[in-house]
């Protein structure tokens, strides 16, 4: 078991990574590589910051760590977050240590390891770590699972820096001479494996080593899913895209993986490997696959950036507004019943709409009709997490040619469905999306490549992120997302949701905005809100409650309309 010589020892028996340097920051708060040890007093003394390359030539660490950060108050719960995770490493049996940031609002849990130990081996640990706590782990050192050949891996600040501290077990301030005395992982290859083994019934194997340079880097492969505009670009489809050269679809491949956050040096080796591929050589050079690559990240930044660069006063946005108004050209998608339009108007382009209910009350019936009614605007897309496209299409049939009880031939049938989506754009379904990060890429890619304006989801609870924490928390940032890209993208989007039982347990009966099942965050982010009930289902009768409108009046807080389940349809 290892014990340290105090302070020296901290970094020389714990802290360790690349043998034989260390990293310096400069004057102007950058890091670079030294050689030898660090200046371990200057670090102390809070004078020159110093720090490590955590992973070994070798692709071995002796330490890992997770960092919960609160950027900005930008994760109030870091504190129970951090509990959490040490919570499960103590029901595995995993000695930890607990440092709190030189900010005081966020920690770093550190595990230190009696021989060197994979990285992908303790990556794997920290995703069942991450299973268990339920967190959503996002940083954790290694950040990779091997080294990719282009610099020295991920640099890690020492700790003890100005007011970092380490904490006990029962996260007291205790002193940092005591603070490592014994936490290490002994037999750390044996015991990560049974661990892993314990949770998932599975011990993850070593990743291929990537030898030729037209292989795609493992995260890349991950994420090129058939379907994918990732895909799409990947094999020489230039839809949408205005430069119709091989340059400008390496460009596009590399913002595609800059917004999906693969590090730059895996991107670079994409791009390579693209080039390579395709026979484009004699572009694909060293130097011009990183300067596309750089363009990239600026293109990104500028794209979502250019909203809040752009200057306007409010005198000139309102008189803006006001043309819109006196000229008629604002753009309104109506539901496409008529009285819920006399109430609402409808969803304007950069506003998200929820529609609510209970189970097989309607929701479906009403986010289709809407959707047709909108195509004889703009080209519009289906997004279905409950139902199968030709589910989705068995709908269309009884509305526009009817159920199987009318007499109807087949080519009667056909002419009559011809006939009616001529005089339409066109609509997109994609089925089971599944996650939220799926959702967003399908959304960005019908909007650049087929020019659509509106978007049904049907519903919204039946996403999940993937990497998931509680319900509430992944529904919350669900809702904020979709809220993000319609305001980014100027489309507009209509989210069907489920009511919790609330919403028929009330004694009047009068369904709120508060039933939104799983989280508040729902309502909060919409622009519309409306929900649907029928009281009884062997009539027709049927209402509509016009809960938010966030830019404008609600004429009539209750509309009663009929529906016709035989050929889901809404009527009045």
């Amino acid at each position: 078991m290892l014990m340290a010589d105090h302070p020296v020892g901290l970094f020389k028996d714990f802290f360790r990574g690349r043998e034989g340097l260390h990293a310096k920051r400069d004057d102007d708060g950058r890091y670079s590589p030294a050689d030898g040890d660090p200046d371990i007093q200057s670090h102390l003394a809070g004078e020159s910051a110093a720090g490590f390359y955590v992973m070994r030539p070798d692709n071995t660490v002796y330490c890992t760590c997770a960092d919960i950060d609160n950027h900005e108050d930008s994760n109030p719960q870091w504190a129970q977050q951090t509990d959490s995770v040490c919570r499960s490493l103590e029901n595995f049996g995993v000695p930890y240590v607990r440092e709190i940031s030189q900010s005081g609002t966020g920690s770093h849990v550190w595990l230190f390891f009696d021989t060197p130990v994979p990285a992908y081996l303790v990556r794997a640990f920290w995703k069942v770590v991450d299973r268990e706590s339920r967190v959503g782990l996002h940083e954790i050192y290694p950040r990779q699972d091997r080294l990719t050949g282009q610099g020295l891996g991920n640099l890690v600040l020492y700790p003890l820096w100005n007011e970092s501290r380490f904490v006990d077990d029962q996260f007291s301030e205790i002193c940092p001479d005591d603070a490592l005395d014994g936490k290490v992982v002994e037999d750390a290859i044996g015991s990560l494996r049974e661990v892993i083994h314990s949770v998932t019934g599975d011990v993850p194997s070593e990743p291929k080593v990537r030898t030729s340079p037209d292989q795609l880097p493992e995260r890349v492969e991950q994420i090129m899913l058939p379907g994918s505009l990732l895909e799409s670009r990947w094999n020489g489809d230039f839809s949408g895209m205005v430069d119709r050269s091989r340059s400008a679809l390496c460009f596009a491949i590399a913002q595609i993986l800059v917004q999906a956050r693969i590090p730059t040096p895996e991107i670079e080796q994409a791009i390579t490997a693209w080039c390579l591929q395709h026979d484009y050589t004699e572009r694909g050079t060293p130097e011009w696959v990183q300067r596309t690559v750089a363009r990239s990240y600026d293109g990104v930044i500028q794209k979502e950036d250019l909203k809040s660069d752009s200057v306007e006063t409010l005198l000139a946005s309102a008189r803006g507004a006001l043309r819109d108004r006196i000229s008629g050209h604002r753009t309104i998608y109506p539901t496409g019943i008529d009285s819920v339009d006399d109430s609402i108007e409808g969803c304007r382009p950069g506003e998200l709409m929820i529609v609510a209910a209970r189970p097989s009350i309607g929701k479906t019936a009403f986010g289709l009709q809407m959707a047709d009614h909108v195509a004889k605007q703009v080209p519009v897309l289906l997004i279905s997490e409950e139902m199968s496209r030709r589910e989705i299409g068995n709908r269309a049939v009884l509305t526009i040619v009817g159920g199987e009880d009318e007499t109807v031939d087949g080519e009667e049938a056909d002419r009559l469905l011809a006939e009616h989506y001529a005089a339409r754009h066109n609509i997109y379904t994609v089925e089971n999306c599944t996650t939220i990060e799926r959702c967003e890429e399908i959304i960005e890619r019908y909007v650049k490549c087929y020019d659509v304006k509106f978007v049904a989801l049907d519903y919204l609870q039946l996403l999940r992120r993937r990497k998931t924490t509680s319900r509430y928390e992944d529904v919350s940032d669900i809702s904020r997302r979709l809220k993000q890209i319609v305001g980014r993208l100027d489309i507009a989007l209509l989210a069907l949701c489920q009511f919790n039982r609330a919403a028929v347990e009330r004694e009047n009966g009068v369904p709120q905005m508060s039933d939104i099942r799983d989280s508040g965050q729902i309502e909060q982010d919409a622009d519309l809100v409306l929900s649907l009930q029928w009281l009884d289902r062997n009539k027709s009768d049927y209402r509509i409650w016009c809960h938010k409108r966030r830019n404008g009046p609600i004429r009539d807080q209750l509309v009663k309309t009929h529906f016709n389940p035989g050929r889901q349809l809404f009527h009045g």
